[in-house]
């Protein structure tokens, strides 16, 4: 049944951060302006199927990849040694692993390239910021994931046979 009082959030106090091992620490990147799924996000690939046997008028796909796309990050040019890295890891092409931890508490975990980066932007009389593309190698993981490491609990992990 949906929520007939739906919650509504403003973005202030979202955190983005970053490691190089997946592990604390985590660097936070400071003055995030907005960081989202590109495009359309996630996408499925499909093949087409459809063959001489395939009955009806329609064609027949299978989804049998998921490209898990990139996330869009924008922020104000601090000259932040966390900010300059992204310049880094983008020349050096490391795989970066990510946590957003949104304003309503739920955590998001990813691990991404920095595929494209734009350390300055400067306009007169505006702020002057910097943007950011990370390719995902991966998709996501959401607070309902039951591979976000560390969430598997093997004592409540249950075989039955029939």
């Amino acid at each position: 049944m949906p929520n007939p009082n739906p919650n509504a959030y403003g973005g202030r106090g979202t955190i983005l951060q970053y490691s190089l091992t997946g592990t604390a620490p985590w660097t936070e990147l400071d003055q995030i302006r907005q960081f989202e799924p590109a495009g359309d996000g996630s996408k499925q690939i499909f093949v087409d199927q459809t063959n001489l046997q395939t009955s009806g008028n329609f064609t027949q796909p299978t989804p049998v990849q998921v490209d898990a796309g990139e996330i869009e990050v924008a922020g104000v040019y601090s000259g932040s040694a966390e900010q300059l890295a992204l310049g880094q890891y983008h020349g050096t092409m490391a795989l970066v692993y990510w946590q957003a931890k949104l304003v309503d508490g739920t955590y998001w975990s990813f691990a991404a390239y920095v595929s494209a980066f734009k350390a300055f932007s400067v306009k007169v009389n505006k702020a002057n910021l910097w943007t950011a593309k990370l390719r995902l190698t991966g998709g996501m993981e959401s607070p309902l994931s039951a591979f976000q490491p560390g969430a598997f609990d093997p004592a409540a992990f249950q075989v039955v046979l029939i």
